[in-house]
C-alpha cells in the first residue's frame, strides 16, 4: 500500500505544479485546446516462456497479456485532459499449471500534454482505478493437485509517459510507457481441500501501449 500511496501522492504534486505553467501558456494549440472532447482505445499484447531448468520434469509455462482501455476525455485546460477510463485485461499462463487471471476497472484519469507543437506532444498520464481481479488456477505439482479460485477487488494506479500526434485535427496515435501498482483484498479458495481463507495481493509492474484517439468539437480555421 506504501507504493500505490507514493505514486499517487507524486502524480498529484507533479500535475500541481505543471497545470500551473500550462495555464500561463498563450500559445496557440491547435488540438490540444480546452473546450475539446477526446474518445479512445488503447492497448498492449505481450508473450512470455517460464521454465524451470532446474526441474526433472517440464515445468514450463506460456503466457499471454491483453490489456485494453477506453478513455473518456474533456480538455478543462489548454493541455490537460481529464476524464474517464475503462480497464479491461486477461492473462494466460499454459503449462503444468493452467492460470487465468481477468482484471476490470474504472476511475478518473488525467493526461498533461507538454510541448508547443500544434499537432505533436509528449505527455504525462495517471490514472486511478477501481478494480475487479479474479483468477482460477488448475494443475498438477509435483504430487500436489492445484485447484484455485481468487476473487479481489481493489485500487489501481499508474503513472505513463508518451507521445500524441494528432491528423487532420481529428484523429490523434498515442506510444506510450507506464508503470501500474495495486493492492487487492479478498478471498482465495482451494477447491481441492474446500477451504477459504482472506487474501491480501499486490501486483504491479511494466507496459508498453499504443492507443487510438478520437478528438472533437473541431476548431475553426482563423483567416
Amino acid at each position: 500500500m506504501l507504493r500505490i500511496s507514493t505514486l499517487i501522492v507524486t502524480l498529484f504534486l507533479l500535475v500541481s505544479g505543471l497545470c500551473a505553467q500550462t495555464e500561463s501558456d498563450s500559445i496557440e494549440l491547435s488540438s490540444f485546446r480546452k473546450g475539446r472532447s477526446l474518445v479512445g482505445l488503447s492497448g498492449s499484447i505481450s508473450s512470455s516462456y517460464i521454465t524451470n531448468a532446474n526441474a526433472s520434469n517440464d515445468n514450463s509455462q506460456l503466457g499471454n497479456l491483453y490489456n485494453f482501455n477506453i478513455r473518456l476525455g474533456k480538455f478543462v485546460a489548454n493541455k490537460n485532459m481529464l476524464g474517464l477510463a475503462f480497464l479491461a485485461s486477461r492473462t494466460q499462463m499454459i503449462g503444468y499449471v493452467n492460470n487465468k487471471a481477468e482484471v476490470l476497472g474504472i476511475g478518473p484519469w488525467y493526461r498533461l500534454y507538454l510541448g508547443k507543437e500544434p499537432n505533436i506532444a509528449f505527455y504525462l498520464q495517471t490514472d486511478l482505478l477501481y478494480s475487479n481481479y479474479y483468477g482460477e488456477s488448475i494443475g498438477v505439482q509435483g504430487l500436489i493437485t492445484i485447484d484455485e479460485n481468487l476473487d479481489v477487488a481493489g485500487i489501481r494506479a499508474s503513472l505513463g509517459v508518451g507521445l500524441s500526434y494528432v491528423m487532420g485535427d481529428r484523429a490523434s496515435f498515442d506510444v506510450g510507457f507506464e508503470y501500474n501498482q495495486a493492492r487487492y483484498w479478498g478471498v482465495i479458495s482451494d477447491n481441492s481441500l474446500s477451504q477459504k481463507h482472506d487474501i491480501v495481493l499486490d501486483r504491479g509492474g511494466f507496459v508498453f501501449s499504443f492507443g487510438f484517439n478520437v478528438l472533437f468539437k473541431r476548431l475553426k480555421q482563423h483567416d
